[in-house]
């Protein structure tokens, strides 16, 4: 008996069945999907947090104020920059503010920072059009990217035009600002710390007038060497205490690391239910399939099929199943994947920062996990989890899900391996009936 037979044998079985194969095939690419798409958005999320930490650099530490009030004075920023083996500083102004633009109102994060700072960030990206403001020059602001574009790509501000912002100060009321576009950037992409895309710069002048209240939200530190970036973290913690939170970027690189890994752990548990209760629906079908055909297999065997040629029917199906599942399951994998990333763009690009009120004062949180700390809320500030919104706006419609040859052939082979696995026994039963038996089958 031929291999070839034997195939054909399993393809007639399965097609006089239609509707209950294409169900058996569909447990299968739940599960698969499931796979492809949750592994692909995880990796990608990944994937562009790493990005946004190494843009900063392996040198940078982040230290952003924690106190009940105020923030980082110029006394704070003289005591950093005179720290050994500190390279540069980077102090930063950060609330958040209300934009009215086409009688549509949403957050952006309104951050006053020096001419060379803000240079130095947006190097690698540059400018749209327009250029940055002087170091002493208030009344104009450089936006960012998100804010001058819509989600659908349609220009709402070009150089020159007004922009209405009510800025939210710490004491909880709101200071109407009138500016004027001097610059728009590039698209930054995703970033952790700064949501730069979401952002309107203004000078620090301009942010110190008005905010004469608040101080330095977060200094950006550069370390001379990788070397140094452990001690100078320590030598700054100990010179503030518990009024700051200190982080390097290898810190946070490690706890993003560790949180993915247990995120996709979870998920691909999860995942793997799914597919055992696809596999118990297979052999149940499967012994279906077998009892169905017992007459005919004890035929086959009067005609000279041997134990070895049922068997391998029956494993035939199992293996169709799998590999007709795991493609389409690969494919609706990858196509869920890209709607959830387009999805999470156009939420995001809805909806530019927290909700109104929210006043975002730090870029970074403790390494247990939280990626924003903002200053305590008894001084008027927002919560911790809208101090992070517009960065973690800016890493979901930044993102694209990662999709490698390594993961769609792993699918595959777990499809297929399922499939096999839950088939085995039922074509093992079929395989081992005797002829006469299975022929007064009735």
């Amino acid at each position: 008996m031929k291999l070839t037979d034997t195939l054909e044998l399993a393809f007639k079985a399965l097609s006089q069945h239609k509707v209950r194969t294409a169900l058996t095939i569909l447990m299968v690419v739940i599960g698969i999907t499931a796979i492809v798409a949750l592994v692909s958005l995880t990796t990608g999320v990944q994937v562009s947090i790493e990005k946004s930490l190494e843009s900063l650099g392996p040198t940078t530490i982040v230290v952003s104020y924690a106190g009940n009030q105020g923030g980082f004075s110029a006394a704070d920023l003289a005591l950093i920059s005179s720290l050994p083996n500190v390279s540069s500083v980077t102090p930063m102004i950060r609330e958040s503010a209300t934009l009215t633009l086409n009688g549509q109102t949403s957050q952006v994060s309104l951050i006053g920072i020096s001419k060379g700072n803000l240079l130095s960030i947006v190097n690698s990206t540059g400018f749209f059009s327009g250029s940055v403001y002087p170091n002493n020059e208030t009344g104009i602001a450089v936006v960012g990217n998100g804010v001058a574009f819509s989600s659908s790509g349609q220009q709402l501000l070009n150089l020159g035009s007004p922009i209405d912002l009510l800025a939210h100060g710490p004491s909880g009321g709101a200071t109407a600002v009138d500016l004027a576009t001097d610059g728009i950037l590039n698209s930054y992409g995703a970033s952790l710390f700064l949501p730069v895309d979401s952002s309107i710069f203004i000078s620090t002048q301009e942010a110190q007038l008005l905010f004469p209240n608040v101080g330095y939200s977060t200094f950006l530190v550069k370390a001379v060497s990788t070397n140094q970036v452990s001690s100078l973290s320590t030598e700054i913690s100990d010179a503030f205490g518990k009024n700051v939170v200190v982080e390097t970027t290898q810190q946070l690189a490690q706890t993003v690391s560790s949180i993915m890994s247990s995120i996709t752990l979870l998920l691909l548990v999860i995942t793997a239910i799914s597919l055992l209760v696809a596999a118990v629906g297979i052999m149940n079908i499967m012994f279906v399939s077998v009892l169905e055909r017992t007459k005919e297999i004890g035929i086959l065997k009067t005609v000279g099929f041997s134990n070895t040629n049922i068997l391998l029917s029956f494993v035939f199906e199992a293996f169709i199943i799998g590999l007709v599942g795991g493609l389409v399951g690969i494919g609706a994998g990858i196509g869920a994947s890209q709607f959830v990333h387009v999805l999470a763009g156009y939420t995001s690009g809805s909806s530019i920062s927290a909700p109104s009120g929210a006043n975002s004062s730090s870029f970074s949180g403790g390494s247990s996990g939280a990626f924003a700390n903002s200053r305590s809320q008894s001084a008027g500030f927002g919560s911790p989890s809208s101090s992070s919104s517009t960065s973690s706006s800016s890493i979901l419609s930044s993102f694209s899900p990662v999709f490698t040859p390594e993961l769609l052939l792993l699918a595959l082979f777990v499809a297929i391996s399922v499939s096999v696995a839950a088939g085995l026994y039922p074509a093992i039963k079929a395989s081992r009936m005797q002829p006469i038996e299975a022929i007064r089958h009735e």
